[in-house]
């Protein structure tokens, strides 16, 4: 049976939206993708796990920088509290309740920050003007990691849209690839849960490129736990 994976989506004034690659990427990796509206679980959490294999947080904008006690930089974008709010409590639920979590870019700073981190609320040149489909800079893998287990090398080029990282790393994390520069580029959960971040965007490349193999591992491990 395939794996039901949920996505969370961004807020518009209207509804929700959500790329499709991010759908296609679920399922040509052999998963069912289904997007997930803002929601309180409340005493209902539960059936979170009851119904869903897997889960990933996707791209979007900022996170209210009061999240993490900090005052906000006017560079700040795009903010939606009620989303913040959401894939905060479903970080946290996915991780309580051992369902397989995904964080692709703010999905990574996301987790950090549900878990206790903090963030860099603005770095310059990690927003290539390369189509999204190419690389432009390389990450420094970690051999003692699942991302090492994924890609199988030490050095991956990926392509990178943000303006905002992972700061102060939460300590239920661990760092498993950065820049040259030092700016962490993945994270992994050190507990007894599945949980897995990004900073690029897999999503972007056809499933056969190899940047893409972390949605086929990710589908892989939300049917093992299934």
């Amino acid at each position: 049976m395939k794996p039901i994976i949920g996505i969370t989506p961004s807020a518009r004034e209207d509804g929700y939206t959500i790329k499709r690659i991010y759908l296609n990427s679920v399922i040509a990796a052999g998963g069912v993708p289904v997007i997930l509206p803002y929601q309180d679980f409340g005493n209902s959490s539960l059936y979170l796990a009851s119904v869903f294999d897997g889960l990933i947080l996707s791209g979007g904008g900022d996170i209210d920088p009061s999240v993490y006690n900090e005052p906000a930089d006017p560079r700040s974008a795009d903010i939606c509290k009620e989303r913040d709010e959401f894939e905060i409590t479903l970080c946290r639920l996915a991780v309580k309740l051992k369902i397989p979590l995904l964080g692709v870019c703010r999905g990574i700073q996301v987790m950090n920050v549900a878990l206790g981190g903090s963030l860099l609320q603005h770095i310059d040149g990690h927003s290539q003007e390369l189509a999204r489909d190419e690389t432009s800079h390389e990450v420094i893998i970690e051999r003692s990691s699942i991302i090492y287990e994924i890609y199988e090398k030490e050095r991956l080029r990926v392509n990178s849209f943000h303006h905002q990282a992972v700061g102060r790393l939460s300590d239920r994390l661990k760092a498993t690839a950065a820049t040259e520069g030092g700016v962490i580029e993945a994270v992994e959960y050190l507990g007894d849960s599945f949980a897995l971040g990004v900073q690029w965007h897999p999503e972007c490349f056809s499933p056969d490129h190899e940047v893409a193999k972390v949605f086929k591992y990710f589908v892989d491990v939300c049917t093992y736990y299934n």
